[in-house]
Parts: C-alpha cells; structure tokens; sequence
C-alpha cells in the first residue's frame, strides 16, 4: 500500500523547492520563486495542492484521498444555505482534517468513525458537536457514493455516538422580560427597536427574517414571510413551511401601525431600513441590537440575542397549554420534534405552577 508522502517545503537558491519520495526515489520540483511567494505562508497552499496531486497519483484513480476530496469536490458541489456551508467548513477545519489526513475515502474504516467521534468527546465537546461531525462525515459519503467517486458501504451508518457532555442550554425569553423590554423600548426616538422586539416575540421570525421584512408583507392581518437576509444577501426563506403566513395579534398590530406612521406611513420599503440616505438596504439586525436595543434593557434583563425571542414563543405558548402541532405550525417547523427538542424551554414558574398543583390534587 502508498505510504502517504507528506514532503518538505525548502528555500533555494531564491525559490520554494518541494522534495519528496516514491517508489524510484528522492524527487525535487521547484514551486516558485520568492518574488511570487515571499513567505512560506504564501506558498504553503500551493504545496499542499501539489502534495495531494503526488499522493493521487501514487494512489491510483480509484482511490481518492480524503482530503482533496472534500476540499476540491464536495464543498464546491454544495448548495446550500451560505451559514451552512460556512459551520461545514469550521466543522471540517476545526475537528476532521486532521484526523483523515493522508487517508483514501476507501481506507477510512468504521473503526476510524467511531474513533474519531471519541476524541471529539474526549476533547470536551458536547454531544450536538459530536453528532454534526457525524451527520458531516456521512453526508461526504453519501455524496462519493451517489456520484462514482466511492462505491463500499458508508462507514458512519450504524454507528453510536461516543458519550459526551451535554449541550449547552440555550435561552428562551419569558413574557415578562418581553414586556419589561417592550416598556423600556416604547420611550425610544425611532420606534424601531420597539417594532422589531415586538415582532421577535410575539411571531417567531429569526434574525434573518425580521430583517427582511417589507411593508407589503404585511396583509389583511396576517404577515407573509417572503425572503429573508443574510450577511446582505437577499434570500428566499430555505424551507415551504418558513413561507407560511404568520396571524398578527392586535397588541403587535398596534406597535406596527404606530411606527408605521413614525416612518411616514409607506406603503411599500423595508420595514427596518438602514440609516444609509437612499433607504435601498435593510439595517442589519445585530447593529440594531448593539444601537437600539441593548442600550436601553431595562435593568434585570440581559441581551441573549434574537433566537431567544423565537424559543420564548414556542415556549410560552406551551405554558399556556397551546399544543405542539400548533406550535410547529407557528414556528413554521417541517417536523414536530425540532419545537419540541429545541425551541420548548420549561420555565421554573411553570414546573412550580405544575408541582402546585399536583400538591392540591394530593
């Protein structure tokens, strides 16, 4: 079998030389000279480009290295959401990479899975980590396998995830720090930062969402999801079931109207556009929040971000008794149990509430 040939990186005689061995011996090609590449750095990728072609060739055609794989075919073949593809990209950089270095997809073993899963968890990292590199590494397989690049048997399928620590616990708002927030945010000159808490909690829209809204969207008393924003780009909301129109409560109509006629009463624009003069872009939601919100938090109540607006609805609505398919269905959730795994937090006045009752019947 190829030993995997790592090579050298040299400096000579004014260029980058790479030597490197296969079965007829020691090989020296010279990469460039320093005028293009003044520094190692910035040569190292086009080292590691001729590397990984020297360690193909070695292997033969049929036995395709990991990692030029996934770097040169899968991601480039990838369409999916941008944030997406860029937690695939962490998630390959920070916890797999190295561990499938040097490796042909054919020689990576179920044995190897599961190992590098353990070491995942030895490291600290919580079960939902470990379970992503899972789904990722499986998902790089399923795609050899479907376009001709693999033929064996996907080696994640059937594996247990390691034990590992627990997720961190995410933060859902309760009613009474929306409110606090609300009554604080109501006395603000603009009327936005009112607007846009009030239409994070009492709607469920993410961040991308509440900053692509437009006035049209608003119609008949409903709200329609029609695209959302991401890092500028404007995008169509990624499932059917996000398209959903949303019913807008009375106490939400009311904060809207109002700041609709602070802005003029306009028929059509962003809803929250940036302070550029031409009004052509919607304000990114985190400058909202680090100008308009967070400075004014009433005391007590701390700044979790806007997802913790849309776990506070699923959850608040599950205290009053509301049940799970229609908390999906507001959520605008495709499968029941991501509301139920993820969003649905307990609060502590809802559990005392519970035991207190239980106290009564006994």
């Amino acid at each position: 079998m190829h030993k995997h040939q790592k090579g050298s990186l040299l400096r000579k005689n004014g260029s980058w030389h790479v030597r490197y061995y296969d079965s007829t011996g020691q090989h020296w090609t010279m990469l460039g000279r320093l005028t293009e590449f003044p520094t190692k750095k910035s040569v190292l990728p086009h080292f590691d480009s001729f590397m990984a072609e020297v360690n193909q060739t070695m292997l033969g055609s049929e036995s395709l290295l990991f990692v030029p794989f996934v770097e040169q075919t899968y991601f480039p073949a990838l369409r999916l959401e941008l944030s997406t593809v860029r937690g695939y990209k962490d998630m390959w950089r920070l916890h797999v990479r190295e561990h499938v270095n040097g490796l042909a997809l054919s020689q990576f073993r179920p044995h190897d899975g599961f190992k590098l899963l353990e070491n995942i968890a030895k490291a600290g990292l919580s079960r939902t980590t470990v379970a992503n590199v899972k789904h990722f590494i499986s998902g790089v397989f399923a795609f050899a396998r479907q376009h001709g690049h693999f033929d064996g048997a996907n080696p994640m399928q059937g594996l247990k995830l390691p034990k590992a620590k627990a997720p961190a616990e995410t933060y859902a708002y309760s009613i009474a720090e929306e409110q606090a927030m609300m009554k604080a945010l109501s006395g603000t000159a603009s009327g936005m930062a009112h607007a846009a808490v009030a239409i994070a909690s009492w709607t469920g829209l993410d961040k991308g969402e509440i900053e692509g809204l437009r006035w049209e969207d608003f119609k008949n008393g409903d709200l329609y999801v029609s695209r959302k924003v991401w890092e500028g780009n404007i995008k169509l909301p990624k499932t059917d079931a996000r398209r959903a129109a949303i019913p807008v409560i009375k106490a939400l109509a009311d904060i809207v109207n109002k700041y609709r006629v602070s802005c003029g009463s306009p028929a059509e624009g962003w809803l929250f556009p940036s302070n550029r003069a031409d009004k052509a872009l919607p304000m990114r939601m985190d400058n909202l929040a680090r100008r308009l919100v967070v400075p004014n938090l009433p005391e007590g109540v701390a700044w979790h971000g806007w997802h913790a607006f849309r776990r506070g609805l699923a959850t608040n609505l599950r205290a009053i008794g509301v049940p799970d398919d229609v908390i999906q269905r507001m959520l605008r959730h495709g499968d029941i149990s991501t509301a139920q795994r993820y969003y649905s937090k307990t609060l502590d006045a809802t559990v005392r509430t519970a035991m207190d009752n239980f106290g009564s019947t006994l």
